[in-house]
């Protein structure tokens, strides 16, 4: 490969949990590249729920995923809006932050 022809090389980066993976692309081939650990730097994350009230007046929570940020976040509910069951339901929709490594619930539940 030509050094002056960058073009056409496609860089990659698959995060898997504190490793991040370098795939470059070559036309003809692929060539991976040794991992490098990082701490990854999300201080939070944002899961989607979908929650509907069936028949029977009990509710029905669907987790659609956890998301790096809100961008993402809004990328699956305009998806999920689309889907039958979701669409009939488009305000069933809410988001929660999570802060990374912190313990929700810290002091139990009940009376």
């Amino acid at each position: 490969m030509q050094t002056d022809n960058l073009m056409n090389v496609f860089m990659k980066v698959l995060i898997s949990f504190q490793f991040i993976w370098a795939v470059v692309m070559l036309p003809e081939n692929c060539i991976v590249l040794e991992p490098q650990k990082f701490m990854l730097m999300l201080n939070s994350v944002y899961i989607l729920y979908h929650t509907r009230v069936d028949a029977f007046g009990c509710e029905n929570d669907k987790c659609l995923g956890v998301f790096s940020d809100l961008d993402k976040v809004e990328q699956a509910k305009q998806y999920a809006l689309k889907q039958k069951g979701f669409r009939d339901y488009p305000d069933g929709f809410s988001v929660s932050e999570y802060q990374i490594n912190k313990q929700e619930w810290p002091e139990g539940f009940g009376d």
